[in-house]
């Protein structure tokens, strides 16, 4: 039986940046590999080691997996690797990994040089997922399949172990290849897990990305803190983004405007929803907004606005296939009519956004 399988730990991050640290130290080859792989060091003359669970104090936290960079006994770079295998980043995760005072510390904490270069990678299964610190290089798993492990481990059962992980690997991703945008979404998701079918969403929406080209941008989460029941994908004008808030204060002029597709990754018959959304922040609740200073100034401005955009659509036709809302959250659910197939329900969400976009730009002119 697979060695993973077994243990149940494909998904624990704790136990497969163990694995990779333990063979980081212990199997010079991998090493090597990792090293020109993963960190594009060429150089054979240099050895890396690893380190799990090095705490950076609080308000920075613990990078899952840091490896230091050895020359001729003196450390010349030090790479601190965010390991994600399903689950999204933590809220300001990797820019509190990135700041000043975290690499000071880090490099403290390993007894180098101030001076001393420190790289970041983020490591996702998908090749999708972006690090909110863009100072993170984007990696993914497919970089550990198809590789014959036996010549780059010398321990037979550690080599077997890498090997099993491997299968595994190209188990999970073998579907998200084969699968075409003309075939029926329902049966060919019926035996993805969560994670597989989140992904599969991601991948077949990257065809609206280029239907609307560099204009719009693609983003997704997972939704209200359901874990990997429910995956939204907002579609959104750079210029459909205002006034961040971070937390702190809220203007008239603060606005995240898109359009959300939302998907049940657990009831197979469910169908996506499809709605226009006016918020602070998508993955916030109203609850944490209203605590914000300058709510009350940013929910006029946003029920102007709204009401507005209400006008707008009323004089648009057909009607019934919208829905006005006045939730804190959305404006407008828009009804998707085609399920059968990627091909068709990507092409209506194309349409709909082409046909829509026009009177968002105007209801943004509102002041």
């Amino acid at each position: 039986m697979n060695t993973i399988s077994l243990l149940n730990c494909f998904y624990r991050e704790d136990v497969i940046t163990d694995l990779i640290a333990n063979l980081i130290n212990n199997e010079n080859k991998f090493a090597n590999w990792f090293a020109e792989e993963m960190c594009h060091i060429t150089d054979k003359e240099i050895k890396l080691r690893a380190y799990t669970r090095i705490g950076l104090g609080k308000g920075i936290g613990t990078p899952d997996l840091v490896v230091e960079v050895i020359k001729e006994t003196e450390p010349i770079g030090i790479f601190v690797i965010e390991n994600k295998l399903g689950a999204l980043e933590g809220i300001e995760q990797t820019n509190r990994y990135a700041s000043e005072q975290s690499q000071n510390k880090l490099r403290t904490l390993l007894n180098v040089n101030e001076n001393t270069p420190i790289h970041f990678i983020f490591l996702t299964l998908d090749s999708y997922t972006l690090a909110q610190n863009s100072i993170f290089t984007k990696k993914d798993y497919r970089t550990f399949t198809d590789v014959d492990w036996s010549k780059l481990i010398d321990d037979l059962n550690t080599a077997q172990i890498i090997q099993d992980y491997s299968s595994l690997l190209n188990q999970f991703y073998r579907p998200l290849d084969e699968i075409t945008s003309e075939d029926n979404i329902v049966s060919i998701t019926a035996d993805l897990d969560s994670l597989q079918k989140k992904l599969l969403w991601i991948q077949m929406t990257q065809h609206i990305k280029e239907a609307l080209q560099e204009e719009f941008e693609i983003t997704f989460g997972e939704a209200n803190g359901f874990g990997r029941s429910s995956t939204v994908i907002c579609f959104r004008k750079h210029s459909w983004k205002k006034d961040s808030h971070h937390g702190t204060k809220l203007t008239k002029n603060t606005v995240d405007i898109h359009f959300e597709l939302y998907i049940d990754m657990l009831n197979p018959n469910s169908s996506p929803s499809f709605a226009l959304h006016y918020e602070p922040n998508p993955y916030m609740g109203k609850s944490k907004s209203l605590a914000i200073a300058g709510y009350e100034e940013y929910d006029s401005m946003r029920t102007k606005r709204r009401d507005e955009f209400h006008q707008s659509i009323i004089r648009v036709k057909p009607i019934n296939d919208y829905s006005l809302r006045y939730s804190s959250n959305s404006f407008l659910k828009i009804e998707i009519k085609e399920h059968q197939t990627f091909q068709l329900l990507i092409r209506e969400l194309i349409d709909s956004i082409v046909k829509l976009s026009p009177l968002v730009d105007d209801m943004l002119n509102v002041d």
